[in-house]
């Protein structure tokens, strides 16, 4: 279920009715989701075979439709175009990001602050494979800061550091 505000299609019932209790969402039940992310005004779903859908607001691309059309009313299937199994998911304010079974880590939406880790700031509309690293077993992002963590246990680290979050600092 889900509840709270609902001004963008985020709670995923195909209408814009805030609600203040939670509430059963048969819609979203039909895809088979085991996971959740919430980020600003937008959420992404992972379903049990691996594959992720996005629905809310997508004004910097981060639903990954290869547009910013606003709102996305009804879950869309994001497409990662490796064939890849998904094993996990993150939303930041306005940026999405998927691993893969292979260990592969893609993002789209808002690259402010490097967040998408392409090396660039710009909007990402579909997901892009992010090359500067590889073996990612998990991804968090908290707002514009993001977190990889490989296999071997490396954890990299991009985005905002304007408190130092990053802990990029030796010593």
């Amino acid at each position: 279920g889900g509840w709270g505000s609902n001004d963008a299609y985020q709670l995923g019932f195909n209408d814009t009715v805030s609600r203040n209790v939670p509430v059963l969402n048969t819609l979203l039940s039909q895809y088979g989701i085991t996971k959740i992310v919430a980020g600003d005004s937008f959420a992404l779903g992972l379903t049990a075979n691996g594959q992720v859908y996005s629905w809310g607001s997508n004004e910097n691309g981060q639903c990954g439709v290869s547009t910013t059309t606003l709102p996305i009313a009804i879950p869309h299937l994001v497409s990662i175009g490796s064939g890849e199994k998904i094993v996990d998911i993150a939303a930041g304010e306005s940026s999405s990001f998927a691993v893969t079974d292979m260990g592969d880590l893609y993002s789209w939406g808002l690259g402010t602050f490097g967040t998408l880790g392409h090396g660039v700031t710009t909007t990402v509309k579909s997901p892009k494979k992010v090359v500067a690293v590889s073996n990612v077993q998990h991804v968090f992002i908290r707002s514009y800061s993001t977190f990889a963590l490989t296999s071997s246990g490396e954890i990299y680290a991009w985005g905002a550091n304007t408190d130092g979050q990053l802990c990029l600092n030796s010593g």
